[in-house]
């Protein structure tokens, strides 16, 4: 596309994203906020709310075992939901 563009001698003006880390970065709060914006209530709003209220997450290191620590942002990795989840802030 752009090297069409390019022999047509069209300006061309390119963006890109870099979403590799995009589920790292998701605020809890804030996807909680969005989740009830676009009308995700009730049941499900309550299990979603639950996951990411006491989220906490440890390093292990060889055989060791660090301290655990709380997650306040991130979507949990591997969950069917991570997805959905993070692409409301895309």
């Amino acid at each position: 596309m752009i090297g069409a563009r390019r022999v047509k001698r069209l300006e061309t003006f390119c963006a890109f994203a870099d979403f590799q880390k995009a589920f790292d970065y998701v605020n809890h709060d804030f996807l909680l906020h969005k989740l009830l914006d676009i009308g995700i209530d009730g049941k499900t709003y309550k299990v979603l709310k639950s996951i990411y209220a006491v989220s906490t997450s440890c390093v292990i290191v060889g055989d060791r075992m660090m301290d655990w620590f709380s997650v306040t942002s991130g979507v949990r990795q591997g969950d069917s939901l991570s997805l959905p989840s993070s692409s409301q802030f895309l």
